[in-house]
């Protein structure tokens, strides 16, 4: 019962992170927070429906099949890390639209030539 409620509030948090997160990417505003709160949801879902389901996993060994679940787990955790994680936390603090345009005008002006 506990893994259950667990998978609930996991997908609670995960689709409620993933509304803000993309609502908050639209706007232009913090997403950090709402990033993690996705990634924990996805935690809480993945884990917890895994150990749900790891009693009726009867055609893995005994003696493997935590070490598989424990596998699994890790590698689905590592990809969403890199998919929902990294791209925010890599991201500047604020975005200066207006200094990336300033930079942009700069770089196309011709150089002056020099006179003979």
């Amino acid at each position: 019962m506990v893994w259950i409620v667990a998978i609930i509030i996991g997908v609670i948090c995960l689709l409620g992170g993933a509304f803000r997160l993309n609502e908050n990417k639209k706007n232009g505003g913090e997403t950090r927070l709402y990033a993690v709160l996705t990634y924990v949801g996805l935690v809480l879902v993945v884990v917890c429906t895994l150990q749900l389901i790891s009693p009726y996993l009867t055609f893995l060994p005994d003696q493997y099949r935590t070490i598989i679940v424990l596998a699994i787990d890790i590698g689905v955790l590592m990809g969403a890390g890199e998919m929902i994680l990294m791209p925010e936390m890599d991201r500047k603090k604020k975005d200066n639209h207006l200094a990336e345009y300033r930079d942009r005008q700069n770089s196309y002006k011709p150089k002056k030539k020099k006179k003979k």
